[in-house]
C-alpha cells in the first residue's frame, strides 16, 4: 500500500465521491498515525461532500461505547438531515438495543440482529436513491460488532448504488479487526495510508481559522 500525501488523499476522496454519484459504489479505507491529518482530512471531505449536494452521514467509534450494540449505526441514522427519511420503526429498534456482551447473545437474539443488519443496510441504500450518499466512520476500530456487520452488508450490496463509504482508523503495525478487514478487502476498495505532515503543512492547515502567526506559534 503506497503512502499518500494529504492533498493527494483529499483529491482521491473527491474523485471517488464523483464516481459513486454515477451509480458505482466506492469504499475507501484511510489509515493515519499521529500528525498525519486523518481527522482533518475527513473534515475537509465533509465540507466538499455537502457542497457537492451529497447526503453526509457520519459517526465516530468510541472505546467507551465499543459494546453498545449498533452504536455507530445509531449515530449514522441520527444525522439530522436523514431523520425524516428513515422509518420510525428503525429508530425504535435502535433505541431498544442495550449494552450487551456479544458472547452472551442468545440464538434468538442473533437471528434478530441478522434481520436488523439487513434492514439497516437496506435503509441506507434506500437513502442513496434520492441523492448521492457519503458515509464516513472515524475510528472504525472502536465500532461495535453489530455496526461492523451493517457496514459489511452495505458494502456487499452497494456495487451499483450512489454510495461512498469511508472508514478511518489508526495506522498500526498489526491490523485491528483482522476478520472484518479480510472481509472488506475481498471486494474492490481503495486504501489510503497518510504520510506524516510536515511542520510547514500543519501550520498551513490550522492557519485558516487561527491566522498564520498564531498557528506558527502553536506548532513551533
Amino acid at each position: 500500500m503506497a503512502i499518500m500525501e494529504y492533498d493527494t488523499a483529499l483529491k482521491l476522496l473527491r474523485k471517488l465521491l464523483a464516481e459513486s454519484d454515477e451509480g458505482s459504489g466506492r469504499l475507501a479505507l484511510v489509515e493515519g498515525g499521529l500528525a498525519s491529518g486523518k481527522t482533518r482530512l475527513l473534515h475537509e471531505f465533509f465540507r466538499h461532500a455537502v457542497e457537492s449536494g451529497a447526503l453526509l452521514l457520519s459517526a465516530t467509534g468510541s472505546r467507551a461505547e465499543h459494546t453498545l450494540r449498533m452504536g455507530v449505526v445509531d449515530q449514522l441514522f441520527r444525522t439530522a438531515e436523514s431523520v425524516a427519511a428513515v422509518p420510525d420503526k428503525l429508530f425504535n429498534s435502535l433505541d431498544d438495543m442495550k449494552w450487551e456482551d456479544e458472547g452472551a447473545l442468545s440464538r434468538t437474539h442473533q437471528h434478530a440482529e441478522a434481520d436488523d443488519v439487513r434492514e439497516l443496510s437496506g435503509a441506507l441504500l434506500e437513502l442513496s436513491k434520492h441523492r448521492p450518499l457519503a458515509i464516513v466512520v472515524d475510528d472504525v476500530h472502536f465500532a461495535d460488532s453489530g455496526s461492523l456487520r451493517v457496514l459489511l452488508s452495505l458494502q456487499r450490496r452497494m456495487r451499483t448504488a450512489r454510495v461512498l463509504l469511508v472508514l478511518n482508523e489508526w495506522a498500526r503495525p498489526q491490523p485491528t479487526m483482522p476478520l472484518f478487514r479480510a472481509e472488506l478487502t475481498r471486494h474492490p476498495h481503495h486504501r489510503i495510508r497518510l504520510a506524516p505532515l510536515s511542520i510547514e503543512r500543519i501550520t498551513e492547515l490550522i492557519a485558516d481559522p487561527l491566522g498564520v502567526e498564531t498557528a506558527a506559534t502553536l506548532v513551533y
